[in-house]
C-alpha cells in the first residue's frame, strides 16, 4: 500500500463509533492541557500544581495507551477501527510508551550529538578555511559575508531535523506494530529499515509536514469563534489519530514484519 494523507484524514470517521470516541479523546485532550496550562502558571500555590502535575502525567498516559493501541489493532487488521476506550490497562500501556520514549529520545539525542559534533567540527574547519581564503584574496567585508554562513547553518539544522525525524518515525512504527520496548531501542534495525526504504521514509515526513502545516491552519481558523475554539482539542485528537495512521500506513507500505516479528 501506499501512503496517502487523505486516506489517513477519512480513517478517523472509518470507525462505527467515531463520534462517540472522538469525543471522549477530545475531553481527554482538554483536561491535559488545562493541565499543562496549570503546571506552567506562577500564581498557583504547591498543592494545586502537584494535582495539576498527577493530572497531565495520569489523563497523558491514558490518552497515550489509547493512541498506542489504537495504531497496534490497526497495524494488525485491515480495519481502521480505533480501539475502544474501556481496554483494559490503557494507563499502564501509556506509562510504558511515554517512559520507553522519553528513554529512546536521551539516548537518540546524544548519539546525534555526537555525530553533530563530529561533523560540524569537520565542516566548521571547511568553512573557515574558505571564510579567511575570501577576505583575504578578495578583500570583501567580514560582516557581508556573514549572513551566507548564517543561512549555511541554518540548513544544516534543518538536515539535522530531518534526519532525526526518521529515526523517530521508524521507532514509533516498530513500537506500534510490536509493542516491544527493546524493538523501541533497536537502533541498528531501524538504520536498516530507513536505508532500504528512503522514497517510502521521505514520504511520510513530507506528509507529516503538510498535515502539521494543514492542522495548524485549522487552528488558527478555529480561534476565529468561541465553537471553534472549544473544537480546537477534538481536532487535536483527530489529528494524532491521522499521525498514528500515517506511520502504519509507512509500516505496511514497507513491510516492517521483515524487520520486527
Amino acid at each position: 500500500m501506499t501512503i496517502s494523507l487523505g486516506n489517513a484524514i477519512k480513517s478517523v470517521k472509518e470507525d462505527e463509533h467515531w463520534i462517540k470516541k472522538v469525543l471522549i479523546g477530545g475531553l481527554i485532550t482538554t483536561i491535559v492541557a488545562v493541565a499543562a496550562g496549570a503546571m506552567e502558571s506562577e500564581t498557583i500555590s504547591v498543592m494545586p500544581r502537584a494535582i495539576s502535575i498527577i493530572t497531565y502525567f495520569l489523563f497523558g498516559s491514558f490518552l497515550s495507551g489509547f493512541l498506542v493501541s489504537t495504531g497496534n489493532k490497526i497495524f494488525n487488521s485491515d480495519s481502521n477501527s480505533m480501539t475502544e476506550w474501556t481496554e483494559p490497562n490503557l494507563l499502564i500501556k501509556g506509562l510504558k510508551f511515554i517512559f520507553s520514549v522519553l528513554l529512546y529520545c536521551i539516548v537518540m539525542t546524544i548519539l546525534f550529538m555526537l555525530v553533530t559534533v563530529v561533523i560540524a567540527v569537520i565542516i566548521g574547519i571547511i568553512l573557515g578555511i574558505i571564510y579567511a581564503l575570501i577576505v583575504s584574496l578578495l578583500h570583501i567585508d567580514v560582516q557581508s559575508i556573514t549572513p551566507l554562513f548564517v543561512i549555511i547553518c541554518c540548513v544544516f539544522g534543518l538536515v539535522f531535523g530531518l534526519y532525526y525525524m526518521q529515526f523517530v518515525n521508524a521507532a514509533y512504527t516498530s513500537y506500534y506494530k510490536t509493542l516491544s520496548f527493546k524493538n523501541l531501542m533497536a537502533f541498528k534495525k531501524h538504520f536498516c529499515m530507513i536505508k532500504e526504504n528512503q522514497h517510502a521514509t521521505w514520504t511520510l515526513i513530507g506528509k507529516e509536514i503538510l498535515y502539521i502545516l494543514l492542522f495548524l491552519l485549522a487552528i488558527i481558523i478555529a480561534t476565529i469563534t468561541i465553537v471553534g475554539i472549544i473544537a480546537i482539542p477534538f481536532i487535536s485528537f483527530a489529528a494524532y489519530i491521522t499521525l498514528v495512521n500515517l506511520k502504519v500506513q509507512y509500516g505496511k507500505e514497507i513491510e516492517i514484519g521483515k524487520y520486527f516479528e
